[in-house]
């Protein structure tokens, strides 16, 4: 903490950027930490229609050849749930429900 708070402004974001190649930092950590680099700087808009004929056309066979490499890649630039069906949930069937498919 020192050595931060006697670094100039003008300085911290190259320490962010150390400390996100050289530091292992747990995903939520490392992405805050990303999205306060990226406030200012440029970035280009992508349209959603050029992002969906990107998707359509990615040959996703290319990257299966190394799954835990590519799932690596994905971690580091989304937030991945680990419940691929976060928030949605089956329900059950009721006493009523099973009675009447069994007839």
């Amino acid at each position: 903490m020192a050595s931060l708070n006697a670094c100039p402004d003008g300085r911290l974001p190259d320490v962010a950027e150390a400390v996100l190649e050289q530091e292992e930092l747990g995903q939520a950590g490392r992405m805050a930490l990303q999205d306060v680099l990226w406030l200012d700087r440029h970035h280009v808009q992508i349209p959603s229609r050029t992002r969906r004929e990107l998707a359509r056309d990615f040959e996703l066979a290319d990257h299966l050849g190394y799954p835990d490499r590519f799932m690596g890649l994905l971690g580091r630039l989304w937030h991945l749930d680990n419940d691929p069906l976060g928030g949605w949930t089956t329900p059950r069937p009721t006493a009523c429900a099973a009675r009447s498919s069994a007839t």
